[in-house]
């Protein structure tokens, strides 16, 4: 964006307007297919919150959210990156459950 004759600070507003459009927010209840919300302690408040009203907000029967902590987890942090196996792990529990791999 060089030679917009626009300061970084006026990009970033009219960048994070743009991004205002490609929101699922209003159609959240549409959501109907299995859905798994993994998040860690360490992501803050925010990205919780975000992550509970995901899981809150859909129509879903087969939903689940995850929230790593330290102590139960060896994991806090934004995806799962201080212990990616844990997050494979729950992500592939959550499958199994979903698929009901079993009977194969």
């Amino acid at each position: 964006m060089l030679g917009t004759g626009l300061s970084s600070v006026e990009r970033l507003d009219k960048g994070l307007e743009f991004l205002k459009g490609f929101t699922v927010k209003d159609d959240l209840a549409n959501i109907t297919m299995p859905a798994l919300a993994m998040v860690g302690e360490g992501d803050g408040d925010a990205l919780i919150g975000q992550a509970r009203e995901f899981i809150n907000g859909i129509s879903s029967k087969e939903k689940h959210m995850h929230l790593f902590s330290m102590a139960q987890d060896g994991s806090d942090d934004h995806c799962q990156l201080d212990n990616r196996s844990r997050g494979a792990q729950v992500m592939f529990d959550f499958f199994d459950d979903v698929f009901n791999t079993e009977h194969l």
